[in-house]
């Protein structure tokens, strides 16, 4: 099924197969007197040449690629490749060889490159870092520049392998991190997990690690595509949350006192986990705050308490001391 030619020592067509004629829908007779360049978009015509003159040069083996007019009319791209042929005197008889329309490569090729470049521009447009592992049969890793930013990274001092991300884990988030991305490759479609990467001059600061997961035709994991977002400041963040939440719940519970959040907007009533306690309930939701007051609310306590409300919602600011059953 190849496009089989041959030529003699000045460049001359001698021989083109039927699936050459066929492919480009002429005959025979009319290859053989003009040769390639009706034939060949004429942009290309001179850069072949120039490579098949070296090629014969130096009695080597070429490969080139130029666009060759199909029987339809449309340019294709072809790979052309030929080898010498040597005759007992050592001198050069001429040049066998065969074409492979590559269009349907280069056009993956292409996708391929426009893909890369939209990864590039959305890398530049987030402030997560960006990485990829486009074959994961494969141990490379890619990581886009403000990837590397965030973990402190110049780019050389990584090994840009799944190992050598591992490598930066805390050795105690190491083996939950693999067992996640096992996980993720043998069923899932996306994972997310926090972890400890190392990072110079910080020490171990906290990320968010998260990847889609690409899957061939029959189910395997093939790639992944993620990102990593630094969150060591908004644990420390929700940490400290946590322990003023505690303080202030153990305080309340020795001093016998609920604290109470209302928003007007919404109307919507927030207490404490003592208050509930105060009052013989279960800590619960945020509850409308009507709901609420009428369910523990002394029904001779309720319209005072309602008009204490709104007026604290009408000025704006201040405060009030009333005392309910």
């Amino acid at each position: 099924p190849a496009v089989i030619w041959a030529m003699d020592a000045d460049m001359r067509v001698t021989y083109g197969n039927k699936v050459l004629f066929d492919f480009v829908g002429i005959s025979a007779d009319e290859f053989y007197a003009s040769g390639w360049a009706p034939i060949m978009h004429p942009d290309d015509i001179e850069p072949c040449r120039a490579a098949i003159t070296q090629a014969t040069a130096a009695r080597t083996f070429f490969s080139t690629t130029y666009r060759l007019r199909r029987h339809d009319g449309e340019f294709v791209w072809m790979l052309s490749q030929g080898v010498p042929s040597i005759d007992a005197a050592g001198e050069l008889v001429g040049y066998t060889g065969v074409i492979t329309d590559i269009t349907p490569l280069r056009d993956a090729q292409r996708a391929a490159e426009e893909q890369r470049q939209r990864l590039e521009r959305a890398a530049r447009g987030t402030t997560d870092g960006l990485w990829e592992w486009a074959d994961v049969s494969r141990p490379d890793l890619w990581f886009s520049p403000r990837g590397l930013h965030l973990l402190g990274r110049a780019g050389d001092d990584i090994e840009h392998t799944f190992s050598g991300f591992c490598s930066l884990l805390k050795p105690e988030d190491e083996l939950p991190f693999r067992a996640c991305i096992a996980e993720a490759m043998d069923a899932g479609d996306h994972f997310e997990i926090e972890s400890r990467l190392g990072t110079p001059g910080y020490g171990y600061r906290w990320f968010r690690i998260r990847a889609g997961i690409e899957r061939d035709s029959i189910g395997r994991c093939r790639r992944m595509t993620g990102s990593v977002q630094d969150i060591d400041d908004y644990r420390m963040l929700v940490s400290r949350a946590q322990r003023d939440r505690l303080r202030s719940a153990l305080a309340e519970r020795g001093a016998r006192t609920g604290s109470w959040l209302w928003d007007p907007v919404t109307n919507l009533l927030d207490w404490s986990d003592e208050y509930f306690r105060l009052l013989g309930l279960e800590p619960q939701d945020l509850t409308p705050a009507r709901e609420l007051l009428e369910r523990v609310l002394h029904p001779d306590d309720r319209d005072a308490a309602t008009a204490s409300f709104a007026e604290m919602a009408r000025a704006g600011s201040g405060s009030f001391s009333k005392e309910f059953r």
